[in-house]
């Protein structure tokens, strides 16, 4: 009943300033900084094992640079939700949570389920998810703060129009905003 394991899996538990990093089947582990200086290191640590498959929580956000960066580089990499892990967790009777027992249970997961790496969204459209999540519950005085904060070189304005204007769903009111700038 034992499925031979076949390949390397990894297995990343994201934190605001650490990736736990926990390799399948050798086990080992690494800790590296969630940083522009860290992410690299991450990423020439896993490429030494030519992963079949990388696997990491969905945070909200702090994976997002992570999991960019290692498909950009060409690695199989997918974010999955954090109550799949949690309840694969509890099945395989695992209760303690730390980092690394986080990262080793999601590479664990890795293995186990083995979920679809799927196309990430563009530099340009994570930038957006970024300056819109929950659209209805943005007020119009906190939405000119967050365009002036996304980074784009031919302006937050016209790359908030551009996305928008191929939208079927934009209401009346996302016009109206899209006027005042």
């Amino acid at each position: 009943m034992n499925q031979k394991q076949e390949g390397v899996f990894v297995g990343i538990d994201v934190a605001k300033d650490t990736l736990e990093v926990a390799v399948r089947p050798s086990g080992e582990r690494e800790t590296f900084a969630n940083t522009e200086e860290g992410i690299p290191l991450m990423e020439a640590f896993i490429k030494r094992f030519t992963p079949v498959l990388i696997v990491c929580e969905a945070t909200g956000s702090f994976e997002t640079r992570a999991v960019t960066d290692l498909a950009a580089s060409g690695l199989p990499v997918v974010v999955v939700n954090a109550r799949q892990v949690r309840d694969f967790a509890r099945a395989t009777g695992i209760l303690a949570k730390t980092d690394k027992i986080d990262a080793r249970v999601i590479a664990h997961f890795a293995d186990a389920v083995r979920p679809d790496v799927r196309p990430l969204k563009d530099r340009e459209a994570q930038r957006l998810d970024a300056l819109l999540p929950g659209v209805g519950s943005l007020s119009i005085c906190s939405l000119p703060r967050r365009i002036a904060s996304l980074p784009h070189r031919s302006g937050p304005k016209k790359l908030l129009k551009r996305t928008l204007r191929g939208s079927k769903s934009v209401s009346r009111t996302w016009t109206r905003i899209l006027q005042i700038f």
